[in-house]
C-alpha cells in the first residue's frame, strides 16, 4: 500500500515540476508565486508527505528505488524537452540543467512553508536571472 502511495504521488510531481519548468520565461513568476502565495490545505498536505516519503526512501530500499526511478523519468522527460528547444545542450548539459531546476523547485517547495521574509518584486527576477543563466551559450561554451 505504501509503496502505491509513494508512485502515485511520485507520479504526480513529475507533471507538477514539468508544468512549472516550462516555458522557462516564466520559472521565475512560478516560483515567485508558489513560494508567497500557495498556501492551500493539499499543497500543504504534498509538503508534508514529499518529506515523508524522501525519510522514508532513506530508511528503505522498495522506496527509494521508487523515488529513483521517478526522479530519473523526470529527469530523462525533462531533458528531452530542453534538448528539443535548445538544440546546443548536450543530453549531460541538459540532464545538469534539469537538475538544478528541480532543486529550484524542491527548495521553493520546502521554503512555502517557512516565514515569508522576502519581497516577491526583488525574487521574482532572481529566480529567472538564474534560469536564463543557464541557458546562455557563453555558460556552456566555457567548458
Amino acid at each position: 500500500l505504501i509503496e502505491a502511495v509513494v508512485r502515485d504521488f511520485m507520479a504526480k510531481k513529475i507533471l507538477q515540476r514539468i508544468d512549472l519548468a516550462y516555458p522557462l520565461e516564466t520559472i521565475g513568476d512560478k516560483l515567485t508565486q508558489r513560494r508567497v502565495t500557495e498556501t492551500a490545505d493539499d499543497a500543504q498536505e504534498d509538503n508534508g508527505l514529499m518529506l515523508e516519503v524522501w525519510k522514508e526512501a532513506r530508511r528503505k530500499k522498495n522506496i527509494a528505488k521508487i523515488v529513483r526511478a521517478a526522479e530519473g523519468k523526470f529527469y530523462d522527460q525533462f531533458s528531452r524537452t530542453l534538448q528539443k528547444h535548445f538544440a546546443f545542450l548536450s543530453e549531460d548539459d541538459a540532464q545538469a540543467r534539469a537538475e538544478i531546476i528541480a532543486v529550484l523547485y524542491e527548495g521553493s517547495y520546502l521554503c512555502r512553508g517557512m516565514a515569508d521574509n522576502t519581497n516577491e518584486f526583488f525574487l521574482k527576477p532572481l529566480y529567472q536571472n538564474i534560469i536564463n543563466g543557464l541557458f546562455s551559450i557563453r555558460n556552456i561554451d566555457q567548458r
